[in-house]
Order: C-alpha cells, then structure tokens, then sequence
C-alpha cells in the first residue's frame, strides 16, 4: 500500500510540475501498460494505471494554467465531464460571472 501512495504522490507532484513531460510519459506508459495487458502480464495494469494518472495530471496542470486549452481531443473530452470539470479553476470562474451577471 505504502508503494501506491508514493507512486501517486509522485504522479501528481510529476505532472502538475512539468506537465509536458507528464503528459509524453504518461501516455508512453499509458500505452506500454496496454500492450502488457494484451499479453497478460502481471505488472501491465499497474502501469497502465499510473501512465493514466500521470498523462490525465499532465493535462489538468496544462489546462489549469493555459485558461483551460487541452493538447489533445481525448483531454478535451475527459474534462467536459462534470466530475473532472469542477476541478478546473476555470470553472468556477465561469460559473462565478454567470452567477453574478443573473443576479443583476
């Protein structure tokens, strides 16, 4: 367990500090940890899970200091999701103005 928390603690501190790299890293393991599943290996999922993690970091980081632009179309659509939405400052931003501009 203690292996997990360090792997996310350094995903996150990875991605949201250098997200380019966290998203091309990310991605490559993303994607190694798929081919290891295809062939069932016993590590595959492990990092499949963390690429994931440290690509979809990567992206949120990017967005959150880019005024929310994605460099992908697969970000794009993650974080139209109401869920992973509400974690963008941008957010609620938008939704402050709104709000204050229908009080008026």
């Amino acid at each position: 367990m203690g292996t997990v928390v360090l792997a996310a603690v350094c995903v996150f501190l990875g991605g949201v500090l250098l997200p380019p790299i966290a998203r091309k890293v990310g991605g490559l393991l993303a994607i190694l940890g798929l081919l290891g599943l295809v062939q069932e290996r016993t590590w595959a999922l492990t990092v499949f899970l963390v690429g994931s993690g440290f690509w979809l970091v990567g992206h949120w980081s990017f967005a959150a200091r880019h005024n929310a632009h994605f460099r992908s179309r697969i970000a794009l659509a993650l974080f139209e999701v109401p869920p992973l939405q509400w974690t963008l400052p941008q957010y609620w931003a938008q939704r402050r103005r709104t709000q204050s501009v229908a009080a008026r």
